[in-house]
């Protein structure tokens, strides 16, 4: 495999829909992981067929415990809504699985997922 797998990891796995973005939830012995899908629900999949995201529109290669408040974050307003443009703010409150950010222009958002956040050096090299 060549990377080790850990509870709370960002990944990529199967689905009907093709390979998505998940976080491991669990581990069922040595060869099933329980994933939870970031595009809802979660199942069951043989580790061999999981991969760390790296994907910076997914998980920005980054982990969940590696963002606090008050760093400073690029996030999609408005995704949920159908946003598709990154805009530079400061994540006010860390949740489960969401943050509220402060956007430089004013703005702020209460709920954004983990995949519409990535830091600066993300930004940088996503280039």
């Amino acid at each position: 495999m060549g990377y080790s797998l850990a509870i709370g990891d960002l990944v990529s796995a199967p689905r009907a829909a093709g390979t998505r973005p998940a976080q491991i939830k669990k581990f069922e012995g040595t060869e099933f992981v329980v994933l939870e899908f970031i595009s809802k629900g979660s199942r069951q999949v043989q580790i061999s067929q999981v991969k760390p995201c790296t994907d910076f529109d997914w998980c920005a290669g980054i982990k969940l415990a590696q963002l606090a408040v008050g760093d400073h974050v690029h996030a999609r307003f408005g995704h949920g809504d159908g946003g598709t443009l990154w805009f530079p703010g400061q994540i006010t409150k860390v949740s489960p699985k969401t943050f509220a950010i402060q956007y430089k222009d004013g703005d702020s958002e209460s709920s954004v997922k983990r995949q519409n956040v990535r830091t600066p050096a993300d930004v940088a090299s996503s280039r």
